[in-house]
């Protein structure tokens, strides 16, 4: 294309095309490069060797009325349909500039009486340059001039047009009211919603790929996400199966087969891979009357129908839908003894009672094994197909409406419905909710806070609102206030260093009574964190994302440093949960084995010996175990946050008022550092800590963060 430009007499050419057709998987007609000795000379003779056209018509040569339209998802949508209706054709408009009048009027029909212009413009009085061109342009033509009505679809509204074209259409001033919508009674339209990271997750490509090849199906699909109703976020894959000699006119499958809440069912199998997404978003209403329903589940019929909302229910027996579940783990297992989450089955058995519900009375073993075995081949992970294929025949089972009574359904609050917000998500480590970063990811949370801490933007009615950035991990109420006085007591002779804190919490809303405790969360030493990460392989200014154990949406991204100096007990003593948890990332068999024993009840003198003389560290168990290497986003989960130690208050805030203080000892090292302190605030004496509020010193923290 750029060679093309540079060879005709225009450097720049304006060019529509539809704005979705990146992300639809079908098959394209890419034109071949012209030789250069034959790229032509003119703007027109280098678009037809380039495979364009500055205007594309549709319609019956003899149309009374043309609808001009920019060539994008909406004018494809008008052609296919108003394909049945000869009266009317369209006109897209592929070349905005340079406008070509001569060959828009070659276009347009000479029996046009009628023009409407839909036109893309910011604000709905707007009137834009192609009403302007089509106005000019019909001013040349012979006999009377046709009437133009204009019509302004802002991008707000192109969506819904979209999503309801027909009654636009109808809305339309004089416009034919005789609009027959296209047949594609023989097309196969499916829906599949499941949730990344899953087994299932791949079973809508598997499909698409089962028909790429074949010559009497033309297949195509789209793959959208909505990372904002659910956390993890939900995959919704759009397939449109018809048979190639019946392909009707192209149009977006977001159109011909929407996910909208107020727009007709038209899906006729709709899967459900994952059975939680039945309790968060209402998903059955997409399917149209006498749809086949395939629902992935754990549960057994009675409970997946008591798990069933009142709306589904209704739905099932109104609309007449065939309602089947699968429990594609406990086939699995039947069949081998590989762990689910490695094993390719789960998703094979899936796409297998896909094929048995699509084909329906023409389903039998040896069509399904042909199909299978062209996929798949004989054999899976060591196991027969036919083998598979028998059991996926046992475990298919339909639910039958009879037993769906009217007191089913279960108390909920309202469901969601599927939102398109994403093309692409990024799903790096699926077993922890921590994952690796890039500095994207930081971007993402400051750009757009509400799609991963919902409650960001509330506005509190306190006084004193929650700053949400302070200690996110902790469930108590934070304070930020001030160290005003760091004072040493004792002299520098002495061997104890007793020294006074004071903070100040004016504006903070700080209320204590005597006998209250501050927790003190303190931070690991510097120099040692990047040496850890040093020795580990770790890169200190990575982000890693947390989950906030404190919420169950709620995560904050942090770059590795600031997590293993301020969050991470690195240098604590791990409990012997650690060791076993710590066996399963062991490469080396007698790591693996001692870990175990050590973490085991039977273990516990070779977990209590070490510490006779010094503190164990999760350091110095990582450094003994080397094969031993979870990655940070495991390791994090794997040792825990670092405790806070709390200390009696020596103040009484009737005396001191907007002020706190503590009187500490240092134990075997120098007065601690200033600048790394977090402080919690109890309501009861410090011998019990349990709840109760927290604060932190005003300081800034390394790395500018």
């Amino acid at each position: 294309m750029a060679t093309l430009a540079y060879t005709s007499p225009a450097h720049v050419i304006h060019l529509f095309g539809h704005h979705s057709s990146s992300r639809e998987v079908t098959q394209l007609q890419v034109p071949p490069f012209p030789p250069k000795d034959q790229v032509g000379s003119t703007i027109q003779s280098v678009l037809l060797q380039s495979g364009y056209h500055s205007f594309d018509y549709s319609g019956h040569k003899n149309a009374s009325i043309v609808i001009v339209v920019l060539n994008g998802p909406l004018a494809l949508a008008l052609k296919a349909n108003l394909v049945n209706t000869p009266s009317v054709g369209v006109l897209a408009v592929c070349v905005l500039r340079p406008w070509d009048e001569d060959v828009f009027q070659a276009t347009l029909p000479s029996t046009v009486t009628r023009i409407y212009v839909i036109e893309d413009t910011s604000l709905e009085a707007t009137r834009g340059i192609v009403h302007a061109d089509v106005q000019g342009s019909v001013f040349g033509l012979p006999g009377p001039t046709p009437n133009i009505h204009h019509e302004a679809v802002t991008p707000t509204r192109l969506s819904e047009l979209l999503n309801n074209l027909a009654q636009f259409l109808i809305n339309l001033p004089s416009f034919p009211s005789d609009i027959k919508p296209p047949d594609v009674a023989t097309a196969a339209k499916l829906l599949i919603f499941s949730t990344p990271g899953s087994p299932f997750s791949s079973v809508p490509q598997r499909i698409e790929k089962t028909f790429a090849h074949s010559a009497s199906v033309s297949v195509r699909s789209l793959l959208e996400h909505d990372v904002l109703t659910r956390p993890g976020g939900v995959k919704a894959d759009r397939i449109w199966l018809e048979p190639r000699k019946s392909r009707t006119t192209f149009t977006p499958l977001s159109v011909s087969l929407p996910i909208s809440g107020d727009r007709e069912s038209a899906c006729n199998f709709l899967a459900v891979l994952d059975q939680n997404l039945l309790k968060s978003h209402s998903l059955l209403k997409h399917a149209k009357r006498g749809a086949s329903i395939l629902v992935t589940t754990s549960w057994s019929v009675p409970e997946l129908v008591s798990n069933l909302s009142a709306e589904d229910t209704a739905l099932l027996r109104d609309r007449e839908l065939n309602l089947y579940a699968i429990n594609a783990g406990a086939i699995a297992s039947l069949v081998t003894s590989s762990e689910a989450a490695q094993s390719p089955l789960p998703g094979l058995i899936v796409h297998l009672a896909f094929l048995i519900l699509y084909l329906g009375s023409r389903a039998s073993d040896a069509t399904i094994l042909r199909l299978a075995e062209s996929f798949y081949g004989t054999s899976v992970d060591g196991i027969q197909t036919t083998s598979i294929i028998a059991r996926v025949w046992d475990g298919l089972l339909q639910v039958d409406l009879p037993i769906i009574s009217d007191e089913a359904g279960y108390p909920q609050e309202p469901r969601k419905d599927f939102e398109f917000n994403a093309i692409d998500l990024s799903t790096e480590n699926e077993e922890v909710d921590n994952r690796l970063g890039s500095w994207d990811d930081a971007a993402r949370h400051l750009l757009f806070p509400h799609a991963f801490v919902k409650d960001t933007h509330r506005i509190s009615t306190e006084q004193y609102s929650q700053d949400p950035t302070l200690h996110p991990e902790m469930p108590d109420r934070t304070f930020l206030v001030t160290c005003a006085v760091n004072r040493r007591l004792t002299p520098k002779e002495y061997d104890r260093n007793v020294f006074h804190l004071e903070f100040d919490t004016t504006g903070t809303g700080l209320k204590y009574a005597i006998g209250e405790a501050l927790g003190v969360h303190g931070w690991n030493d510097e120099a040692e964190v990047l040496d850890f990460c040093n020795w580990y392989g770790l890169d200190p200014e990575r982000l890693v994302t947390l989950p906030v154990p404190s919420s169950d949406t709620k995560v904050h991204t942090r770059i590795i440093f600031q997590v293993l100096q301020q969050q991470i007990d690195l240098f604590g003593k791990p409990p012997k949960s650690f060791y076993s948890d710590l066996a399963a990332y062991a490469k080396r068999s007698a790591d693996s084995h001692a870990l175990l024993f050590i973490g085991s009840p039977e273990g516990s003198s070779a977990f209590e010996k070490p510490s006779e003389k010094d503190t164990v560290t999760s350091t110095d168990v990582l450094c003994q175990y080397t094969s031993a290497r979870p990655g940070i986003e495991a390791l994090c989960q794997l040792i825990g946050d670092i405790k806070p130690r709390h200390y009696s208050i020596a103040s009484a805030q009737s005396v001191v008022g907007d002020g706190v203080d503590l009187l500490v000892v240092t134990v075997n090292k120098g007065p601690p550092s200033s600048e790394c302190v977090g402080l919690s605030l109890l309501s009861q004496p410090a011998d019990g800590f349990d709840g109760g509020r927290s604060l932190r010193t005003m300081h800034p923290l390394p790395g500018g963060a």
